[in-house]
């Protein structure tokens, strides 16, 4: 059955070293073409339409997004039946070192 794990939740959600937030899904046999992904509100919403194989109905998974993510550097790539969807975290959220100065 195509898509069938993609209801089970085969999916990977893990933070790179740099805080890019990367979620990783299963979406077998699916193309770019038969992918939609929105963020609004802070909740990821990745629904699959396949185009062709034997089951016709859309499918779809929300994440909350816990944290404020880059939404104009926001990217997905679909490749050997992953899809990959990056969220950079803004530049405010990011860890940043402060230096101290002599008084």
């Amino acid at each position: 059955m195509l898509y069938s794990s993609f209801l089970r939740s085969d999916y990977y959600v893990y933070e790179d070293e740099d805080g890019t937030c990367k979620v990783e899904i299963q979406v077998p046999g699916a193309t770019k073409d038969d992918v939609t992904i929105d963020i609004a509100n802070r909740t990821l919403s990745v629904s699959v339409k396949p185009s062709k194989g034997k089951i016709k109905s859309e499918v779809s998974k929300l994440f909350d997004i816990p944290r404020k993510y880059d939404v104009e550097a926001i990217s997905a790539s679909v490749s050997d039946g992953i899809l990959t969807v990056s969220l950079p975290l803004e530049k405010s959220e990011k860890p940043k070192r402060i230096a101290v100065a002599a008084a």
